[in-house]
């Protein structure tokens, strides 16, 4: 008998609390509404008692129903017995159980110059279960876009070291940052976890010298504390440099520069330059198929476009293009000429728009041991 009792007060009919912006419309579109409302219920009478198996809905302990009349959102209903009335009523049953999604990993740039691929596990709940129906279209795919933009924010200002070492400071900021946003929603984020950094590229961070090293001298006081293994290294490697410094002076520099330039400046120049390095361990450290078109400033071979196969035994180059590769490379002569001369990077061109990748990005950023068997040849 108890259970009965309270089972009837869980059952909401006609009286049930609709939305204040009710009071404030219209009388006619008010008339209206009792006249439909008071035409479902004798329809309701008129066909028990088939039409009670249709407007009882049992909701359980994890789930509540947000009940629809003609437009008018009710209160939330449930758990246990909820009445619904035929025809008027439309309902959402809402899971308020605690969900869980990842981010994707994505390729980020830190302050400090590096790549990484990070990623994030999420653990959200439903708190209002009214906003979760009304605010927001679809809850999983805003969220997940949500937590992905804090990610960026707080990642891109940092550098890679503090990354690794401040994850539970990070975590905590993404977290908050969400929960404010995603309040509005009716959702609250319980538990965010990075998902392991992978480093692509390591930081632009080099060492510099204290001074400029003009002399021998100055050289051997400068890499004095060094130990003497590296000591001999670093004084093979400056009087190496100071010898090749001192026997070109500047004009001679800019010659040799435009020479380089005059060895890419013919399509069939570069198809044989690529094939003259290309080699069995080359391949083993990209393994990656290339479609790459190069345009020209000068217009001198604007629809130059080749495949270049690191991936299949010794590698190839040929003129032509090809479906069956892993990424399009689309870059201007100058451009290839600064990459292979080492003054710009793949991974710095693509983020300055100079490199345009279509498909595997990662594959894009694997060209570094190529440019390297490139500048040595020029």
């Amino acid at each position: 008998m108890i259970r009965s009792c309270s089972v009837i007060n869980r059952i909401s009919f006609v009286n049930s609390t609709k939305n204040q912006n009710f009071d404030q419309v219209s009388f006619s579109t008010r008339l209206g509404h009792w006249v439909l409302l008071a035409a479902s219920f004798l329809i309701f009478l008129l066909t028990m008692p088939i039409s009670i198996w249709l407007s009882l809905k049992v909701v359980p302990e994890h789930k509540r129903l947000v009940v629809f009349r003609l437009g008018w959102m009710l209160k939330t209903k449930g758990p246990g017995i909820v009445f619904v009335l035929p025809l008027v009523d439309r309902h959402h049953l809402v899971d308020i159980r605690t969900r869980a999604f990842n981010v994707p990993p994505q390729q980020l740039l830190t302050v400090d110059g590096a790549a990484i691929e990070v990623g994030a596990d999420v653990y959200l709940r439903i708190v209002n279960v009214q906003k979760s129906v009304t605010c927001v279209q679809d809850l999983n795919h805003s969220t997940r876009l949500l937590v992905q933009m804090a990610l960026v924010k707080q990642l891109t200002h940092r550098a890679l070291d503090e990354i690794e070492k401040q994850k539970a400071a990070i975590v905590n900021s993404v977290q908050v940052d969400c929960n404010k946003a995603a309040a509005g929603w009716g959702v609250e984020i319980n538990r965010c976890e990075l998902s392991l950094v992978k480093v692509l590229m390591g930081p632009n961070s080099k060492p510099t010298l204290p001074k400029c090293l003009s002399t021998g001298e100055e050289r051997q006081s400068s890499l004095a504390a060094l130990p003497a293994p590296l000591k001999q290294l670093s004084l093979a490697l400056l009087n190496r440099k100071f010898s090749k410094g001192a026997e070109m002076g500047p004009q001679e520099r800019s010659t040799c520069k435009e020479e380089s330039i005059q060895k890419l400046s013919k399509p069939e120049r570069i198809l044989d330059l690529l094939q003259s390095v290309l080699s069995e361990d080359l391949v083993k450290a990209i393994q990656a198929v290339y479609q790459i078109n190069i345009e020209s400033e000068a217009n001198a071979y604007s629809s130059l476009s080749f495949v270049l196969d690191l991936k299949n035994g010794c590698g190839n180059v040929r003129q032509g293009t090809s479906a069956m590769v892993d990424a399009s490379l689309i870059l201007n002569i100058e451009d290839l000429f600064r990459m292979i001369d080492g003054q710009l990077k793949p991974l710095a061109a693509y983020m300055n728009g100079q490199l345009k990748v279509f498909g595997n990005v990662k594959a894009a950023l694997k060209l570094d041991p190529l440019l390297v068997k490139l500048r040595t040849a020029l």
